[in-house]
């Protein structure tokens, strides 16, 4: 399975004549971080975050790790759930759930069907409710039924809702045709199956900027969707400038550690240049500074 363009300048930061922000990594990633720890006490400390999309390479699990990364940065415990191929499963923590899609397709021979084979992924909500914390549901492409049976047979909005834990169900969707009328059927049909998860959209900068003209067919699939009644919150995510992203890649790292890395160290590990690796850094930094600021919409722990 696999569950973009903004700006945030940081102590220190530069802008490039193409435009793009280039703050060094030693600074606004990290003044991100320590901004994000002083939310404050007050806030809920029970969230729950649903992340799906119709189709696949639209970048939700990237959505979902960012996530996990801006709830962390504010001190709370993440369980991650992820539903897809057991080959493919990575970035996962001992505390971290994986549901094999190779067991969602048969759902139909197990007791209570779709509920009964999602039965760990449910544990961590129930542990969730009870001890605090964050779960962040990523849903492979292709499980949209499942995933829409499984929140009709539990309850699950109803319940959260009667717990007053901010729950929010996240759609992805790329700028092409097909991928935004999916998200919008995705959006509506959770409207009906679970009215009281909140609803937001993410426009994931993954195939193109979402700048057609209203006149033009993709246009108008995209004002289609950003006017999806009750939709709650549209997040524009960017690129990683550079192909960086692609290439810090093969360190394993996750988003945090990433932030911690000096230039020398990558371009060591990497076999590149201190120069190119001082670049990918402050890509990643700026973007990640960036997304945090979409992060909020959702999650809102600066404040």
């Amino acid at each position: 399975m696999t569950k973009s363009d903004m700006e945030v300048v940081g102590n220190g930061a530069r802008k490039s004549g193409a435009g793009d922000i280039k703050p060094p990594p030693e600074a606004s990633a990290r003044a991100t971080v320590a901004a994000n720890s002083g939310a404050p006490s007050a806030r809920p400390s029970r969230y729950f975050y649903d992340i799906t999309a119709d189709g696949t390479h639209q970048g939700k699990s990237t959505i979902a790790t960012r996530l996990r990364a801006h709830c962390e940065d504010a001190g709370l415990s993440v369980t991650m759930v992820r539903i897809e191929s057991e080959h493919v499963a990575k970035g996962l923590g001992d505390d971290d759930v994986l549901v094999p899609v190779e067991e969602i397709g048969q759902a139909g021979r197990v007791v209570g069907g779709i509920v009964g084979v999602m039965e760990p992924a449910l544990t961590a909500v129930t542990r969730m409710i009870e001890r605090g914390g964050v779960v962040v549901m990523d849903w492979g492409g292709g499980l949209g039924e499942y995933r829409l049976e499984l929140l009709a047979a539990t309850g699950l909005d109803h319940v959260l809702a009667q717990e007053n834990i901010p729950a929010w169900t996240i759609v992805v969707a790329t700028d092409i045709e097909t991928s935004m009328a999916q998200a919008l059927r995705v959006l509506e049909r959770t409207a009906l199956m679970a009215p009281e998860l909140q609803r937001a959209v993410v426009l994931n900068r993954l195939h193109g900027a979402f700048d057609a003209a209203s006149s033009t067919p993709q246009g108008r699939r995209k004002d289609a969707l950003l006017s999806h009644k009750g939709l709650g919150a549209t997040l524009n995510f960017p690129l990683v400038s550079g192909q960086s992203m692609a290439a810090l890649a093969p360190l394993g790292l996750d988003h945090r550690a990433m932030l911690e890395l000096i230039p020398e160290e990558v371009a060591r590990r990497l076999g590149i240049s201190p120069f190119l690796a001082r670049a990918l850094l402050a890509h990643f930094a700026a973007w990640y500074a960036k997304s945090t600021e979409e992060m909020e919409k959702i999650a809102p722990f600066s404040e």
